[in-house]
């Protein structure tokens, strides 16, 4: 009896106390033996069972933190995209990008509200495609996306469009987006039409060429200033009183 205990019944022990050490999650522990008998065989191969399920064990959790990890970036950028493009469709100006081959790769809400088309209609096609009816207008930008694409540095332009019986004045800054290497990958447009605000100014204009106009038939001289006394202007009488041929030249 004492053989069989020490034999067999002992060495079983062991093993029962190291399975349910296991069982608790302890994947550090071993089998304790230096026998070359059939249980000796047995903690051999059980010691590398538990080596290997160790080393699964850490690569999955590894690979959970992973995901984990990739998740979370996965919805910083997706959050941070979404905060951009709430900026972008509020902004007053419209912004456009395009690529090599004059594709439209974005174009926020002031954008398509100003050309009439829907993110549909814009995103994917070509210049010529959505601005198909100016052509003028289309191979100015065509060129000048090529040009900022050519030579890496941007444009700022003002431009007097004729459009349907009218003129659209507009202000633009062309850049170049670049990648970490410095290679121009995409070109980006800021466009302001501000024909609202110079048919604001020349009627300003005109109603003061009325106005001085008038001040030059009166027969009394005029004349006005700043709060620094500095001459900001006169009628024709004041200037002939000075000696002078024009109001301007005061």
């Amino acid at each position: 009896g004492y053989i069989v205990r020490r034999l067999l019944l002992n060495p079983l022990k062991k093993m029962s106390l190291i399975v349910n050490r296991v069982g608790e999650g302890d994947l550090d522990v071993r089998v304790k033996s230096s026998s070359s008998d059939e249980f000796g065989l047995l903690a051999s191969v059980f010691n590398s069972t538990l080596v290997k399920l160790k080393n699964m064990t850490s690569t999955r959790d590894e690979l959970e933190q992973e995901i984990t990890e990739r998740k979370r970036i996965e919805t910083e950028l997706r959050l941070s995209e979404e905060r951009f493009r709430a900026i972008f469709n509020a902004a007053p100006d419209s912004i456009l990008v395009w690529d090599k081959d004059h594709r439209y790769l974005y174009a926020n809400r002031t954008a398509m509200e100003h050309i009439k088309v829907t993110q549909d209609q814009i995103l994917g096609r070509t210049i010529d495609e959505v601005l198909g009816y100016a052509p003028e207008f289309s191979k100015t930008w065509k060129e000048r996306v090529d040009q900022v694409f050519a030579e890496g540095k941007a444009l700022e332009m003002c431009d007097a469009t004729p459009f349907r019986n009218r003129i659209i004045y507009s202000e633009s800054t062309i850049s170049p987006l670049t990648n970490d290497e410095g290679e121009v990958i995409a070109v980006g447009a800021i466009y302001r039409d501000v024909s609202e605000q110079k048919e604001i100014e020349e009627a300003a204009f005109a109603s003061w060429q009325m106005l001085q106009e008038v001040l030059n038939t009166i027969p009394v001289s005029v004349f006005w200033k700043d709060r620094n006394l500095v001459y900001l202007g006169c009628n024709m009488g004041f200037a002939k009183d000075c000696g002078i041929s024009t109001p301007e030249m005061i």
